[in-house]
């Protein structure tokens, strides 16, 4: 689970084959990740709980779960770094880096967070921001029902409104916005198209505020789309 690259991809597959079942029945899917020794102690595990378990799919049927993130995007800096002397040094400045707190909009957040909370029917914050993720800004999840599908789309529009605004690195937190509406959608197709053309934007951007990261992270994101789940 140390495998980042691994994570991501299956990952992806999995959201992918909880969304297929998901669009056919009411399901409550276990956290990625989540091991049982077999078949029995599975069985044991959901009648330990059946009660809570009828509960939940009570609140979650006729609803998708959605987990949004805000990142932050780091222009590269005007000034080069100091060259390392040694792979100590190396070390240090990239942790320093990590380290470094990306800027925060709070009141943009809290406009975020208030609009999505309005579509939903319930909401939860995804716990602490995780430091593996130095430019994760925040994160929540949250409970949509399918006949408000309407103001997903609306959403969308506001997000076309809002790349005519913006210019620069801060677009590509635009394009993983639209990204995720599109798949929250079901529309596989529109969403492979948005990281393509999130793609060619990254790879258009000027000297100085090009990011490969950015680029290689929508290009993973497509390889995982194009990827099909694994068959059982």
């Amino acid at each position: 689970m140390d495998n980042l690259e691994w994570l991501a991809l299956h990952g992806v597959r999995h959201q992918q084959v909880v969304g297929e079942v998901a669009a056919q029945i009411a399901i409550v899917p276990a956290r990625f990740g989540t091991i049982f020794s077999g078949e029995p102690a599975l069985v044991k595990d959901v009648l330990g709980r059946k009660s809570a378990l009828n509960k939940v799919f009570t609140r979650v049927t006729g609803g998708d779960e959605w987990g949004v993130k805000v990142f932050a995007e780091h222009a590269a800096p005007a000034v080069a770094a100091v060259e390392a002397r040694s792979g100590k040094e190396y070390l240090q400045q990239k942790a320093a880096r990590m380290k470094k707190s990306p800027e925060r909009n709070d009141q943009e957040l809290r406009e975020l967070a208030s609009a999505l909370e309005k579509i939903a029917t319930d909401s939860a914050p995804s716990g602490k921001v995780s430091g593996a993720q130095p430019s994760l800004l925040w994160q929540a999840t949250f409970l949509v029902p399918r006949t408000k599908r309407k103001q997903w789309d609306q959403a969308l529009a506001a997000s076309d409104r809002a790349f005519a605004r913006v210019y620069g690195p801060r677009q590509f937190t635009l394009w993983r916005v639209r990204v995720d509406i599109l798949l929250g959608k079901g529309d596989q197709a529109a969403a492979r198209d948005a990281v393509t053309k999130a793609i060619a934007a990254a790879e258009a951007m000027p000297e100085g505020q090009r990011s490969e990261a950015t680029i290689a992270s929508f290009k993973k994101r497509l390889a995982a789309m194009d990827t099909p789940p694994a068959a059982h």
